[in-house]
């Protein structure tokens, strides 16, 4: 079977066997080399001992011994046209769209044919895509060689290129930059926008759903970020990184900017029981007149 198109070279000729008479000198019986002809050159041509294939049809092998250019023996073969090439396109597909089998052409000779099947596989450590059931799932954003390898025919094969593209053309922030006053001096969560997922015009609606992202702060310090929400801890400034969790090319920034609220103390002495300078009063009112004021045991005054 002429598995290409051209010349093919016919690896299925036998060995012929010698058979020697009973008392034949050893030395006579290493002359085991023959010559090979072909009765149909145009089918099967012999070039320095191989067969070459060139079309379809039939011819006669002769093997004629260099010893006994008397003795011979006849091989015949039939050469049919078997697959001979595969084709499949290139071709570009959204990360995170469904898998798909691609149309391959099948050809024997010059006559394409529709009842050929062929396999795929891709090379270890591919990461833009894998092969499940003999379709191409696309499953990183880069770029495969794909290879198909027709099944009636093994050595004929064809390599292609799948291309995994982002649908995600942006991430949009309604800022890019706000204020945060803080009103205690312990930790506060605040709210922080949400990015907007700008999606290509024709990416399919099961991509559109992959609005997750990872969300990181320059500086914990400042603003720690805790499962996902923000948490003030003191004054400063810190950058918040939205970060698409299906495209990690695609980002959005946010400057924060932390303030603190002047805190009001009230210092308390206790003369009654001769209390020395004590505690401090934090998130005083502010109503308290700046004059002393007298309580059974405490006097206290406004700083």
């Amino acid at each position: 079977t002429r598995n290409a198109n051209g010349e093919v070279e016919f690896t299925g000729l036998p060995t012929p066997s010698f058979n020697w008479i009973a008392d034949a000198p050893e030395a006579a019986k290493t002359n085991e080399s023959y010559t090979l002809t072909s009765s149909d050159p145009a089918v099967i041509e012999i070039r320095e001992g191989k067969a070459i294939s060139l079309k379809d049809g039939f011819a006669d092998i002769t093997y004629t011994s260099v010893y006994d250019d008397t003795k011979s023996a006849t091989f015949t073969v039939e050469a049919i046209q078997g697959i001979s090439s595969i084709a499949i396109d290139n071709s570009t597909i959204y990360f995170g769209a469904e898998g798909y089998t691609p149309v391959a052409k099948i050809f024997k000779g010059e006559t394409e044919v529709t009842d050929a099947t062929f396999s795929l596989s891709v090379a270890e450590g591919v990461t833009a895509v894998k092969i499940e059931n003999n379709k191409i799932i696309p499953a990183g954003i880069g770029t495969a060689t794909v290879t198909a390898t027709c099944n009636e025919a093994t050595t004929v094969t064809a390599t292609f290129t799948v291309t995994v593209k982002s649908a995600l053309e942006s991430l949009k922030l309604p800022n890019t930059s706000i204020e945060y006053t803080r009103a205690t001096e312990g930790e506060e969560n605040f709210d922080i926008p949400t990015p907007k997922f700008n999606w290509a015009a024709d990416a399919p609606e099961a991509v559109k759903t992959n609005n997750g992202c990872t969300i990181t702060s320059s500086d914990p310090t400042v603003i720690e970020i805790r499962e996902g929400k923000a948490v003030s801890l003191k004054e400063g400034t810190a950058v918040i990184t939205y970060t698409s969790n299906y495209d990690k090319t695609k980002s959005a920034t946010l400057t924060v900017t932390v303030k603190q609220t002047v805190i009001k103390n009230v210092i308390t002495f206790d003369f009654e029981n001769g209390m020395p300078e004590g505690t401090i009063l934090k998130d005083y009112d502010g109503l308290t007149p700046y004059k002393k004021l007298d309580y059974p045991k405490n006097t206290a005054w406004r700083i």
